[in-house]
């Protein structure tokens, strides 16, 4: 066994080193990754903050969060419908970077789609504008909706 041991010790180094170097890089890329992950989270909540933000700077939008909003007497606003279209882009690109795993899952996601798009205005505009997304978008905000959860 010394003889052998003597005869392959650069081996068993090289291999050691080789092995070390695969495992550390593998304990890199997770922790990448995961960093990756927290920083989109972080880069999607600020743009989440940016678009509710409008409705402190605009209290006329403030409309879009009211439960009894009679929009056969009152229609939809254009600047509503555009700040429901700008929330519903911003969930989509949410969606998108969960379903990938880019980001981490906000708790009680599918509960909070679900208030909203149960608020008339927001209701309305989905329902004008679902047409325009992604198939497996409109299912997982659909399925959000009907109380379910996804992802």
């Amino acid at each position: 066994m010394g003889a052998w041991f003597a005869d392959n010790w650069f081996n068993i180094l090289s291999a050691g080193g080789i092995v070390g170097s695969i495992l550390f890089a593998a304990i890199t890329l997770r922790s990448d990754t995961e960093t990756r992950r927290v920083a989109n989270l972080l880069t999607l909540t600020q743009g989440h903050r940016e678009i509710w933000s409008k409705i402190f700077q605009h209290p006329e939008l403030a409309r879009i969060l009211k439960r009894s909003v009679n929009l056969k007497d009152q229609p939809i606003a254009e600047n509503e419908g555009l700040f429901v279209g700008m929330a519903i882009q911003q969930l989509n690109a949410t969606y998108q970077a969960l379903k990938s795993d880019l980001a981490i899952k906000p708790e009680a996601l599918s509960e909070d789609i679900r208030s909203f798009f149960l608020l008339p205005i927001p209701k309305a505009v989905w329902e004008k504008t679902k047409m325009f997304q992604n198939e497996d978008f409109v299912k997982f905000v659909e399925m959000c909706r009907r109380g379910g959860h996804s992802l």
